[in-house]
């Protein structure tokens, strides 16, 4: 919602990612899917429940 989100990426599995994907694309964030089948989207699940972002400042 602060527009922070530079770049998403989500695994194309998680349920929420339409969801997602809309609120980044409103706030002028890039979007990028990753398969959970490449070991950098299993580790993405695995840490990070399956999204994560580049931020555009720091957030406190």
């Amino acid at each position: 919602e602060m527009g922070a989100v530079r770049k998403l990426v989500i695994l194309e599995e998680l349920e929420n990612s339409e969801e997602l994907e809309k609120l980044a694309e409103s706030k002028g964030a890039e979007i990028h899917y990753i398969s959970s089948s490449l070991p950098e989207g299993e580790w993405i699940k695995k840490t990070f429940g399956g999204a994560v972002a580049i931020l555009r400042y720091r957030i406190e």
